[in-house]
């Protein structure tokens, strides 16, 4: 694997499905494919962790611009 991966890093005790959003939001300003949410605040660390990967988000087309 010679890409680049994003790592977020929390510490909560609720997870929320906001920080996948900030991670895909990263994703795509750097252009790259996958990223990792590792939440400290769980019982076990490897209950905390999520991946994202841009290819598995369906993306909504941009509407067309209108010229004036």
């Amino acid at each position: 694997m010679g890409e680049r991966v994003i790592v977020e890093c929390k510490s909560t005790a609720i997870y929320n499905r906001l920080f996948e959003a900030q991670a895909l939001t990263c994703l795509r300003l750097c252009d790259l494919k996958l990223a990792l949410v590792i939440n400290f605040g769980e019982r076990l660390v490897r209950q905390g962790i999520r991946d994202g990967a841009r290819s598995r988000v369906e993306r909504a087309p941009r509407p067309a611009l209108e010229r004036r």
